[in-house]
């Protein structure tokens, strides 16, 4: 799935002004892309993954397993490492 196929399921609608009903400066940061397959245990993604997407490539961008996106409308970092860190526990019923 990409990132805008999930828009679409929820109606929202995406550009670089607005998010939805959100007005303002739009930007995207998200773990590269690639598979992230986490062990049955904690899985941590650390902010100084995080590279802002280019607008050109939102609705197209690929969503995989355990990958972190964030969508930021208003002031956008000075660093993408300035996100939050996420950890999430995974596999296993744990």
């Amino acid at each position: 799935f990409t990132l805008g196929n999930l828009l679409d399921i929820w109606g929202i609608s995406l550009t670089p002004a607005n998010f939805g009903p959100l007005q303002g400066t739009v930007g995207i940061y998200a773990t590269p892309q690639t598979y992230w397959l986490c062990p049955s245990g904690p899985c941590y993604r650390p902010s100084n993954q995080y590279q802002a997407v280019d607008p050109s490539q939102w609705t197209s961008y690929q969503l995989y397993l355990h990958s972190v996106v964030w969508i930021v409308i208003g002031a956008q970092p000075d660093q993408p490492s300035s996100l939050p860190n996420i950890e999430w526990i995974t596999g296993g019923g744990n």
